[in-house]
């Protein structure tokens, strides 16, 4: 409706653009103006799903061209280059391919001193622009619905307590060191996990990791679960399970080529997506040399373009020649 005629509707494309607008830590998914979350974490840093990112950019921008104002502008102009500054952190060189997102939970077992003993697990973030969080491991408790136990994966959480051992989600954020503390002594171990291209986290298995918690100062103990950062998934490679073909992947290529020709954006943002897009693209290039399959461009930004309000773009080959004679 509002597609057909947007001055009749503009109170209804305004109130979803306040919606899309309400910050992260009031119930939204806007984080920091900076970033357009999928869905909002209240347990755990913001895990951010790219895919999730670039459709509200997409959409996000097409409202702003037809119900302009100073903020919509302002959020629009932070979010594209914060996505610019941030293509590095969902780069997988190993498995060459682009992560879904920034964050994995970790199955972590941690051993007490005491059957009583609390924790705290504290994510110190790495940017200035973005808040560190504290959260206490034993407050958040699953819900019940119709006999069943439900929990969100990605929330900082107790799994099991036999009294002398914790099995705890704790994530592992790009953005973010993570420790444990607590008053009294313990240690914790956790799995790596193993790259299963058609899953959307680690498989069980990989080295285990033992850390210690050290006394910082008396009646402080800190174990630091990311220390080794390199060894764990701080992020999931975009996995295979859309009928064995990757989507999400091309998704990201498509729609990062989309954003640096459409938006009003300096040339060093630009030229930072255009670099992304080319490097994954030589990674979709590579993995269907070894038998990987991928959704076609073309039919990306056919379905890419089904959900936009502006439809800019149709041919992919032109998107393409655009992209290389810069």
């Amino acid at each position: 409706m509002a597609k057909l005629d947007p001055v009749k509707y503009s109170e209804f494309l305004h109130q979803i653009g306040k919606g899309m607008e309400l910050d992260f830590h009031e119930g939204g998914v806007l984080w920091q103006d900076r970033v357009f979350l999928e869905f909002p974490l209240f347990y755990a840093p913001p895990e951010i799903i790219l895919n999730g990112w670039i459709h509200s950019l997409l959409n996000y921008s097409d409202y702003v061209a037809i119900a302009p104002n100073e903020r919509n502008k302002e959020i629009l102009s932070k979010n594209l280059k914060q996505l610019a500054k941030m293509l590095p952190d969902f780069d997988d060189k190993e498995h060459s391919i682009s992560l879904y997102s920034n964050a994995t939970p970790l199955r972590v077992r941690i051993e007490k001193n005491r059957k009583s003993q609390k924790f705290h697990v504290k994510f110190n973030s790495h940017k200035t622009i973005f808040p560190s969080y504290e959260i206490d491991l034993g407050r958040l408790q699953p819900s019940v619905i119709n006999g069943k136990v439900l929990r969100s994966s990605y929330d900082t959480q107790i799994l099991h307590d036999n009294g002398r051992v914790i099995t705890a989600f704790i994530t592992c954020n790009q953005e973010y060191d993570t420790w444990v503390e607590s008053s009294l002594p313990f240690s914790l171990s956790v799995d790596v996990g193993v790259y299963v291209k058609t899953r959307a986290t680690p498989d069980v298995g990989g080295e285990r990791v033992v850390i210690e918690a050290k006394e910082q100062e008396a009646g402080l103990y800190r174990a630091h679960l990311t220390e080794n950062r390199k060894r764990l998934f701080c992020g999931y490679p975009t996995n295979f399970g859309k009928n064995g073909k990757n989507l999400y992947h091309q998704y990201h290529i498509v729609s990062l080529l989309y954003l640096a020709r459409s938006s009003d954006i300096d040339d060093a943002t630009r030229k930072k997506m255009l670099k992304y897009a080319h490097l994954w693209m030589s990674y979709t290039e590579k993995r269907e040399k070894n038998g990987d399959h991928f959704v076609p461009y073309e039919d990306i930004l056919s379905t890419l373009n089904s959900h936009k309000f502006i439809i800019k773009y149709k041919s992919w080959e032109e998107l393409l020649q655009w992209s290389k004679a810069l």
